[in-house]
């Protein structure tokens, strides 16, 4: 069966790097309540916002190896929620490539980023991460000092440019979210969740590796 968290629509930042494929998951609650909207337009036209936010807040600080080929998404609002894919918006065509010349970090090697929420005790933050880091941000398995207030500052504007309030045909609003399983089928896939509102956005000065983060 399906997974279910009303609301929420699930989208994936689609990158490559290195002859590997990186895919970043980004849930946002999608608020349309009390208007006519068509709930499948407004995933569609989040989805052209989350091309032009990555391409302004996030991959200028990327390395050129790293290539955003696309964003996708699921919306698991029903059993029967929409999908899609978009490859361009008003603004931005991909793929695109990060701006930082120079020799990057591999893609098993990246930035960790926390997703603070206020939910209730017992439930965890989330966590994404980051490939595609210039070598020259970073010394001695950390990211520079000044970089990392470089990296929060943008961080913190992604955050901020991802959480709309939209008007017009496809009226709604939006906020960068962190779902929670409820239930499990008898095979423990997840059937019901629920979601807790992003306050923060979180980089890390100590790079995650792959061992690291299978120590986690």
């Amino acid at each position: 069966m399906a997974f279910v968290v009303p609301g929420v629509c699930r989208f994936a930042i689609n990158a490559r790097m290195g002859g590997r494929d990186i895919v970043n998951v980004l849930d946002y609650f999608l608020d349309t309540t009390g208007t006519t909207t068509d709930r499948a337009g407004s995933c569609n036209d989040m989805a052209g916002i989350l091309i032009n936010q990555w391409t302004s807040d996030i991959l200028n600080k990327l390395s050129n190896a790293y290539s955003f080929n696309s964003v996708s998404w699921v919306d698991l609002d029903s059993a029967s929620g929409s999908t899609g894919v978009r490859t361009s918006s008003g603004a931005n065509s991909l793929p695109t490539l990060g701006s930082i010349a120079g020799d990057a970090l591999p893609p098993n090697v990246a930035q960790l980023v926390t997703k603070a929420t206020t939910s209730q005790r017992g439930r965890r933050n989330g966590r994404l991460y980051l490939c595609g880091m210039p070598e020259t941000d970073t010394s001695g398995g950390n990211i520079g000092l000044t970089r990392l207030n470089a990296w929060e500052t943008s961080w913190t504007a992604f955050r901020g440019n991802t959480n709309q309030t939209v008007t017009g045909v496809f009226a709604y609003t939006s906020a960068l979210s962190v779902v929670h399983i409820l239930t499990r089928d008898a095979s423990g896939d997840p059937l019901t969740g629920e979601h807790s509102v992003v306050s923060a956005l979180s980089p890390q000065q100590l790079l995650a590796t792959q061992r690291r983060r299978l120590r986690s």
